[in-house]
């Protein structure tokens, strides 16, 4: 629908755009830990692409309206994609050089898995490869959902992770945890009430 929505259309879009970290996060998570790979890739790079957006508003100006929130974040706008709000957060120093990376790495396998015509899993080596280059999870501050793997729909890596450890050698350990980490910190940093203006967030 085009711009001028009734009110119950932009109000439904609103609705969906709205992330609480504590209560919608992990069930989102769980909703999106599928045996499908390129469900997991997708979903995942997609929920941490609205939270980045989320945090970089955060630091914005608090009465910043609709119009321009668009001509900044729409489509075919300044930070209209994946890789121009990690560039702009990063510039923002909401987050470390360590994080960039992972992200563009994120990125990566996000619009990959969106546009190939092929199927793939993390069991494939060139992914395993990607998700090993991954940095975050080998930080101690990295921490996995808390039981996340009770909920596990794959069967095979709810094995796997069974016995309570991280696991980090795994790919799509790897890649869930860097999400989820990322997701969280881009969260509670906006959901803080008291920041100084560009405040960093805990991500290296």
């Amino acid at each position: 629908m085009a711009s001028g929505d009734p009110a119950y259309v932009e109000s439904f879009k609103q609705f969906m755009k709205e992330i609480d970290p504590i209560l919608d996060l992990p069930k989102m998570e769980t909703e999106f830990y599928g045996t499908s790979t390129r469900a997991v890739c997708i979903l995942q790079g997609t929920l941490l692409e609205n939270c980045l957006e989320v945090a970089i508003k955060s630091v914005l100006r608090p009465d910043l309206n609709s119009t321009l929130s668009k001509a900044i974040f729409g489509f075919d706008s300044p930070a209209g994609t994946f890789s121009a709000k990690i560039n702009l957060a990063y510039a923002l120093s909401l987050f470390g050089p360590a994080t960039y990376r992972d992200f563009g790495l994120i990125r990566l396998i996000r619009n990959e898995f969106a546009h190939a015509r092929k199927p793939a899993t993390f069991a494939d080596e060139p992914l395993a490869e990607v998700c090993r280059h991954l940095q975050l999870p080998d930080n101690p501050a990295c921490r996995a959902p808390f039981g996340w793997w009770n909920t596990m729909p794959d069967e095979e890596l709810r094995e796997v992770l069974g016995d309570g450890k991280d696991h980090k050698t795994h790919p799509k350990v790897r890649f869930i945890m860097t999400c989820h980490w990322m997701a969280t910190e881009l969260l509670l940093f906006a959901q803080r009430e008291k920041k100084a203006p560009l405040q960093a967030s805990a991500l290296p």
